[in-house]
């Protein structure tokens, strides 16, 4: 019965339940009550009202609310929030630029196993922006990156690879199993 579930929904809702709050706002026929909704679920701690109230924010061009959006879900240790703020912080956008804070945010993220993260701190490394430059590390992120065949990643990857000699390729490639290694633990760690 719909009205009944819709009473229930309701209900949750109005009692604090962050999720229910969440999908009560996607029933919400006005701006105004759905972001209401998608408010009180992010501080509540729905990581997916959360996202979704940054990329409300994003669509509306307030950069400022969406990178706080971001920041929060990223202090929450949101991978995905983690590379959305990192971005922010590297773009400058909604705030000033902090690339060593970008960075941090992107590593926290691609160790997470976020691949476009990997990407962004590979670029990061080879750049020198937000921590000393580092071809060796930045291989190895390439490397991570470029598992699922991204083409940007896999480009970099061949450019960066011309450049190195033998050794550090070898020294590359063992930090990015190691990487690798720490990945897989964690996402192990995640689903017990």
């Amino acid at each position: 019965n719909q009205t009944e579930g819709m009473a229930w929904l309701r209900r949750a809702a109005s009692l604090g339940d962050a999720r229910a709050q969440y999908l009560y706002s996607q029933y919400q026929p006005g701006d105004e009550m759905k972001l209401r909704y998608l408010m009180l679920s992010a501080k509540g701690g729905d990581l997916q009202a959360g996202r979704t109230l940054a990329g409300w924010y994003e669509k509306q061009g307030d950069q400022v609310h969406a990178r706080s959006a971001w920041q929060q879900l990223a202090a929450r240790g949101d991978a995905e929030g983690r590379y959305h703020y990192g971005e922010m912080l590297r773009l400058g956008t909604g705030g000033p630029h902090d690339y060593t804070q970008a960075f941090m945010q992107y590593r926290l993220s691609a160790l997470a196993g976020n691949r476009m993260a990997q990407y962004r701190a590979g670029m990061m490394s080879q750049d020198g922006l937000g921590l000393p430059r580092n071809r060796v590390q930045a291989y190895a992120w390439y490397s991570l990156a470029a598992t699922e065949n991204d083409k940007d990643a896999v480009d970099a990857l061949n450019v960066l690879e011309a450049l190195l000699k033998p050794d550090e390729i070898k020294s590359a490639q063992k930090l990015a199993r190691e990487w690798s290694q720490r990945i897989a633990q964690g996402q192990n760690d995640a689903t017990r």
